[in-house]
């Protein structure tokens, strides 16, 4: 199963021969790129037995580059030899606690109820069971077989009742079904699906980098927080101009009064001086009431009409005429054009797990795939510049 494993990941090109030929305890050479397991316990090189790492390099000297999680180590000729193989597939025991994105089980007569659970529930997105049977039947009798078949562990009834609410739903393939093209066009649909699954990966990092501070995980919160922000900036700005107008108002006011009351007061030592004085405490009063309209643009009264006080108010919150004022209306523009950039540019989406389908749907994905496969076949052969096969591109959702 590794060696097969091993081949068809070469040949989607997700791994490289290497310049040395260095094989592991399995005797399959190792490739860049291939995943393998350390079955030793190394302080000095930092592994445990059954770490799994992907080969990163492989060295003239024999040694082996592997990392895995952000560790990273160089395991010497010898310790790869015999200590390290492919590590593609496994036994039950071995894959316990392990996690993958479409896990493959083999069901075979020995198997038992705890295997088959743990078979069945390694893969996030998807699971499948393989049985080797001449028929339907035979396949069914292997199945239910495996599920009444203790292991000798504790537990039995309840690993066969978990195996039953995981295995919910599966079909076994209908009489005249092509199993090689149904496994062709399973493994197509996986690794189209793993692809889109990269590129959301790589979309939502530089999506994050666009928006900093932002999860594309929970973009919505994100927006909705832009939001609040935009809100409160403008609520800022309408306090900051309501307390500068009032502040500019009252000042204008305060001195709007005093000039009135020496106006006021000069009419009135006009209207009380003796004859002899009277003509220059006019002309005071005059000079009084005209520097009044000259500094205010209007008559001398009591109180400041409601007009001037406007243009009071508008002449405060003009642009450039408050520093505060100012950094409060650009953290404003700041967050609207956050929220508007935000609005335009939605997170990524998560692509759709492909998951199996009704008899009748998968037939008819299978016989769409045998048209894309032939399509793709009648283009190599009229275009000499498409060298390889390649996956066909038409999406096959499961």
């Amino acid at each position: 199963m590794n060696s097969l494993d091993q081949d068809a990941r070469a040949r989607a090109g997700h791994t490289r021969t290497s310049a040395v030929e260095v094989a592991g305890s399995d005797g399959l050479n190792i490739r860049v790129g291939d995943r393998i397991v350390t079955r030793l316990n190394n302080k000095d090189l930092g592994v445990t037995n059954r770490d799994t790492w992907t080969v990163m390099r492989v060295h003239r000297d024999g040694s082996v580059t592997v990392k895995e999680h952000g560790r990273k180590t160089r395991l010497p000729a010898e310790c790869v030899e015999a200590h390290t193989h492919l590590a593609y597939a496994s036994t039950e025991y071995g894959v316990q606690g392990a996690t993958v994105d479409f896990g493959h089980g083999i069901v075979t007569d020995p198997s038992s109820a705890q295997a088959v659970y743990v078979s069945a529930t390694r893969g996030r997105e998807h699971n499948t069971l393989h049985l080797v049977a001449g028929d339907v039947d035979e396949a069914g009798s292997i199945f239910t077989g495996a599920l009444r078949r203790e292991s000798g562990d504790r537990g039995v009834e309840a690993a066969r009742a978990n195996i039953t609410r995981d295995l919910h739903g599966i079909v076994l393939p209908a009489p005249g079904v092509d199993l090689k093209l149904r496994a062709e066009c399973l493994a197509t649909s996986e690794r189209v699906y793993t692809a889109r699954v990269r590129e959301w990966e790589l979309a939502t990092a530089n999506w994050e980098k666009r928006h900093r501070g932002i999860s594309a995980a929970d973009s919505a919160a994100g927006v909705a927080a832009i939001e609040r922000e935009h809100q409160a900036a403008i609520a800022d700005v309408a306090r900051l101009e309501h307390d500068k107008q009032a502040a500019v108002v009252e000042a204008h006011t305060t001195s709007w009064e005093r000039d009135y009351a020496a106006v006021d007061q000069a009419r009135v030592s006009a209207v009380d001086a003796p004859v002899f004085r009277r003509r220059s405490a006019q002309e005071a009063h005059e000079n009084a009431r005209r520097d009044f309209t000259a500094k205010y643009g209007h008559e001398p009264t009591p109180q400041p009409p409601e007009q001037l006080r406007d243009t009071w108010r508008r002449t405060a919150t003009a642009p450039g005429r408050d520093e505060r004022l100012e950094a409060a209306r650009r953290h404003v523009d700041e967050r609207r054009k956050k929220l508007e950039h935000l609005q335009r540019d939605p997170a990524p989406t998560r692509p759709t797990a492909p998951t199996p389908g009704t008899p009748a749907q998968e037939r008819a994905k299978d016989a769409q795939y045998l048209q894309d496969r032939k399509q793709l076949e009648q283009r190599r052969t009229t275009s000499p510049e498409i060298r390889r096969p390649r996956t066909p591109t038409r999406s096959i959702e499961r």
